[in-house]
């Protein structure tokens, strides 16, 4: 995080530091997206009422305003029933791209600040979409909202699979969770030497409960963006069923349990042998291969050369 684009928030926090009155039961939150260069991203910020907010919004609210950079992008006024803003940025070279958003519901209240995490890229890589939720760590919903630690121990082995796959592909995480808490989920990665990448909430907002097809529905709204997005990890087959819907190659870790999955899915064990699933002499030079696998995917997906763990 570079020092300048952080100057807003930091003089923000400066001002109206700790001890200040509370938000008043808001909330704010922004999707991170992915695009090519050149693209345009649609960065997408909410502000959830809670409590007496909820029923009771404020008549004249102040703007919501997004920076990247230090620089001003946009102002959103809040109305009435309208309460999610969409700031149009071009993403122009590859790399992580932040843009933060801040509001200050009153003078004395502190600052909500979230950021969008913006990845611009190119088709040089072939990017891969891992589920988070007890794919990368030993999770359950119960414990996401009941535990002290709602994102439970990193899964064995996942760091060092995904920190070498991140040497070739483009790495993506996927999750349950909502979007207040990708700063937590950020945080736990670099705690547990995960590489980074975008978190991409499966609702977007929508709701708290997900619904058939919102999986499969957030990709096709990605690979719109990044044709590359081909290759899918995941450990049920509601995961599986969302990259067959996008005609995405899926790698199956079962971590011991016995999922139902079609013929031509491999099936992984551990991390390890989703590792040893990459790096097949008959597979790599094709997983690599963005032009190869785009072949594949417009096929309809057609990846039976692909296996071998087993």
């Amino acid at each position: 995080m570079s020092v300048r684009r952080t100057m807003p928030v930091l003089a923000a926090l400066a001002v109206f530091g700790a001890g200040c009155a509370d938000t008043g039961g808001l909330s704010l939150s922004a999707d991170d997206q992915l695009a090519a260069p050149g693209q345009t991203v649609r960065v997408v910020t909410r502000i959830a009422r809670r409590g007496w907010n909820r029923w009771f919004p404020p008549a004249s609210p102040p703007p919501l305003r997004i920076y990247r950079n230090n620089e001003l992008l946009a102002e959103h006024h809040p109305a009435i029933g309208s309460w999610e803003f969409v700031t149009d940025v071009t993403l122009d070279t590859v790399g992580e791209h932040a843009i933060d958003a801040i509001y200050q519901p009153k003078v004395k209240s502190r600052p909500l600040h979230a950021t969008c995490y913006a990845y611009c890229w190119d088709a040089s890589r072939v990017a891969v979409a891992v589920d988070f939720d007890r794919v990368v760590n030993h999770s359950t919903r119960t414990r996401r909202f009941f535990a002290e630690t709602p994102f439970g121990e990193v899964r064995d082995e996942a760091p060092a699979v995904l920190s070498a796959l991140a040497g070739e592909f483009f790495i993506c995480y996927l999750t349950e969770h909502p979007a207040e808490l990708k700063d937590d989920i950020r945080a736990w990665l670099r705690k547990n030497e995960l590489p980074p990448g975008p978190i991409i909430t499966w609702h977007r907002g929508r709701r708290m409960r997900l619904d058939p097809g919102d999986q499969a529905e957030v990709l096709r709204q990605l690979q719109s963006q990044v044709p590359t997005l081909l290759v899918g990890i995941g450990d049920g087959q509601d995961d599986l069923a969302a990259f067959a819907a996008n005609r995405m190659f899926a790698v199956l870790i079962e971590f011991g349990r016995s999922v139902r999955a079609a013929p031509d899915v491999p099936r992984c064990r551990t991390w390890r042998e989703a590792w040893a699933l990459f790096s097949l002499p008959a597979n790599r030079p094709i997983l690599t291969d963005p032009k190869q696998m785009l072949e594949l995917h417009h096929r309809g997906g057609d990846y039976v050369k692909l296996g071998g763990a087993q």
